[in-house]
């Protein structure tokens, strides 16, 4: 890179494309280190993913992968922002479990549960987590409260469409971003506009993004239910085995959410719609877990659907939750940020647990950069 004199003398200025949880938290830690700090947003701060995800955390569950430091520190974030930042996100700690759910036929259908809230017909086979380590948060509500505590610490969030990076004559250094067809000046670009970021491929030399959908209900349980997340397996009809998840999170809402499937990415958040046969299906299996977990029966809030990245099985949710996980290889003036990724098929708030430690690492290797070079940071 060549050297270049920042844009308010002494002060970096950060452009972020995106209002997601990434860009909140980056913008969040970024600004209060006194980072001049603008996050760019076309819809609405947590518009999909960031907003209708599970909101599970987990302490250990990277434990033996190059992510562990990361995601302990990130856990140890969370549970310290609540503390540190207004709003309540329903943060709480919970107890994790795995099991599964039996049919009608099945010997053990009516053998009682290990969990006096639940009725019989689910096996717990084992337990994942305790209130040490596994935890949850309603990922809209944090995904606000931290944009809010950004701007309060001198961050703005400004409403546009971001349509290209702009480099030097000699495409160098980046000069900043275009919105609205006029320049943005900025020493730093931070794409992170979760799988929109595919549009960025027309701006650097990015791979291929493709992701998966998978649908989810949205219950309203009030205090029926415990602080219990369940990982369970359940048979269909069809033989096809299906990994059922259940997240009661703090503000009296159970989010249950199920399989996925291929489907194109819609090109605005704001187009994401349901799918009618995947609600029904989700439904069908919903109705079996209903009979074992009576407090939920009857009283669906939300109908929401995620996209699942089939690389990483890292999954977000909207009214048909939608996520896109995207991968970036460093090359040119481009460093890859996003390896915030998950083990096995976690709920997508996995996203949340690790982009917060990211997000502050980031704010931290902010600093390191020297002052004359400008660069874009590709987060997703």
């Amino acid at each position: 890179m060549s050297e270049m004199t920042p844009i308010r003398g002494d002060i970096m200025r950060v452009v972020i494309c995106g209002g997601g949880v990434i860009g909140a938290c980056i913008a969040y830690f970024l600004a209060r280190r006194e980072i001049d700090v603008i996050v760019i947003e076309r819809t609405e701060v947590a518009a999909a993913a960031s907003g209708k995800a599970g909101g599970f955390l987990a302490l250990d569950w990277c434990a033996g992968t190059p992510l562990d430091e990361l995601a302990r520190r990130s856990f140890q974030l969370h549970a310290a922002l609540p503390d540190e930042i207004a709003g309540d996100w329903g943060y709480q700690r919970m107890t994790a479990y795995s099991g599964f759910v039996v049919g009608d036929r099945d010997a053990r259908r009516h053998t009682p549960t290990k969990l006096a809230w639940l009725a019989s017909g689910i096996i717990i086979a084992d337990r994942l987590g305790t209130p040490a380590t596994t935890a949850i948060v309603h990922p809209r509500k944090f995904t606000s409260a931290i944009m809010s505590a950004a701007q309060k610490h001198g961050a703005e969030l400004r409403a546009g469409q971001v349509t290209g990076i702009v480099w030097s004559a000699d495409r160098s250094t980046v000069r900043g971003v275009e919105v609205g067809g006029a320049l943005l000046e900025a020493d730093t670009v931070v794409i992170a506009m979760g799988p929109w970021s595919l549009m960025a491929a027309a701006w650097l030399d990015l791979p291929a993004v493709f992701g998966q959908r998978s649908p989810s209900l949205v219950y309203d349980t009030g205090t029926d239910v415990p602080a219990d997340a369940l990982f369970l397996e359940y048979q269909e009809e069809s033989g096809a085995i299906v990994s059922v998840e259940v997240f009661p999170r703090g503000d009296g809402s159970t989010h249950i959410t199920a399989f996925s499937n291929e489907a194109p990415l819609p090109l605005e958040p704001a187009a994401v719609t349901p799918d009618p046969s995947e609600i029904d299906r989700l439904q069908a299996i919903c109705g079996l877990v209903e009979e074992a977990l009576a407090p939920l029966a009857g009283q669906i809030v939300e109908v929401p659907a995620e996209w699942l990245d089939q690389e990483h099985a890292l999954r977000r949710s909207s009214a048909e939750r939608v996520d896109f996980r995207d991968r970036a290889d460093q090359g040119n003036d481009c460093l890859a940020g996003r390896d915030v990724e998950i083990l096995g098929r976690l709920d997508g708030v996995e996203q949340v647990r690790t982009c917060v430690g990211k997000a502050d690492d980031l704010g931290l290797r902010a600093l390191r950069l020297q002052k004359d070079e400008r660069s874009v940071v590709l987060i997703g």
